[in-house]
């Protein structure tokens, strides 16, 4: 059975537009990691600016990418217009 994959983007998810870190989706996404699951983490920003929030936020082994440029399963997003993976579920 593949291993189920869950994108998580940068701003305004894991981290919020002011900078203050979601400490609930970054303990979820080290959660994931831990347990074995795919994880991204992705911004359209970039892959270093996805690369530098990651290491901010303390996420290790997740693939850094730029946004959309695989298909997760899941996707944790915070623009309601994203349908970025199979299961989109968008945080306010």
């Amino acid at each position: 059975m593949d291993k189920i994959s869950i994108a998580f983007d940068c701003d305004g998810t894991l981290m919020n537009l002011n900078g203050t870190i979601n400490t609930k989706l970054v303990d979820f996404a080290k959660a994931l990691i831990h347990a074995g699951f795919v994880v991204y983490i992705w911004s359209g920003g970039g892959v270093q600016y996805a690369k530098d929030i990651a290491r901010g936020c303390g996420i290790i082994g997740a693939t850094i990418c730029y946004k959309g440029d695989v298909k997760p399963d899941i996707c944790i997003d915070d623009v309601s217009s994203s349908a970025l993976g199979h299961i989109n579920l968008i945080i306010k």
